[in-house]
C-alpha cells in the first residue's frame, strides 16, 4: 500500500524493539501496518466513548489495559473476547 501521508514518529527502544518482534511474529507486516491497527483502535475507542476521558479536543493519557490491548494482535484479541 502506498502511504498518502508519510510521517515521522520517535519511538522509544522498549516500543521500537516490541514492534520489531510483532512483525517478526507475523503480526503485522511493517511497523506502519501495526501503528495504523493502533491508531484505527484508538479512533474507534474515542467514538464509542471507551476512552471517554478525553474531551473532543485533547487525548487523554492512555490506561494500561489501553495500552495491554493495543500490543494484541487482532487473532489474540478474538481468543480473549
Amino acid at each position: 500500500m502506498a502511504a498518502k501521508h508519510s510521517r515521522h514518529i520517535a519511538l522509544t527502544a522498549p516500543l521500537a524493539q516490541w514492534a520489531e518482534e510483532m512483525i517478526a511474529n507475523g503480526g503485522y507486516a511493517s511497523i506502519s501496518d501495526l501503528v495504523r491497527t493502533a491508531l484505527r483502535r484508538l479512533e474507534d475507542d474515542h467514538r464509542t466513548g471507551l476512552a471517554g476521558r478525553a474531551s473532543s479536543t485533547a487525548f487523554s493519557q492512555p490506561r494500561a489495559e489501553d495500552l495491554d490491548r493495543l500490543t494484541q494482535t487482532p487473532e489474540q484479541q478474538d481468543v480473549k473476547a
